[in-house]
């Protein structure tokens, strides 16, 4: 079976650097990169998984997080 897809200049150029990579062609590239969509989903009770929808929540989480690590390194200079 044959599809056509539209993709931009940035993603194909992603695609052929990877391709060149791996010594495949970009067919090659993008077949494996989506049969291996299926191999890792997420598993339910994922700590990643219970936050999916709350990107706001997990922004300021990490934005937290960050801002300790500045204010409190765990090294002293």
């Amino acid at each position: 079976m044959q599809i056509t897809i539209s993709i931009d200049d940035k993603l194909y150029d992603v695609i052929q650097r990877l391709a060149r990579r791996q010594d495949a062609s970009p067919t090659d590239v993008i077949a494996r990169y989506v049969a291996g969509i299926g191999e890792t989903e997420a598993c339910p009770r994922s700590p990643v998984g219970l936050f999916a929808d709350e990107a706001g929540l997990m922004d300021a989480i990490v934005q937290d997080a960050m801002q300790s690590r500045e204010r409190d390194p765990l090294r002293t200079p």
